[in-house]
């Protein structure tokens, strides 16, 4: 996965503290969590998602840069 440049981290941050709805709250924390070397499997632990959905949010952003 590529790293957020310092905006793109600022703008995630942001969005983190007005989120849609739980699942875009879930893709933040792991984006942001990932960039903060925290393994996917931690991410789904506390989470409480599966492994798959955390590497699925990872796949999206890194091919889709959202």
């Amino acid at each position: 996965m590529k790293k957020p440049t310092p905006s793109q981290r600022a703008d995630l941050e942001h969005k983190l503290k007005h989120p849609k709805d739980y699942s875009e709250r879930n893709r933040l924390c792991v984006i942001l969590g990932y960039n903060e070397s925290i393994s996917t499997k931690n991410l789904a632990k506390t989470l409480r998602i599966s492994p798959i959905t955390v590497q699925e949010y990872l796949r999206e952003y890194d091919s889709e840069n959202k």
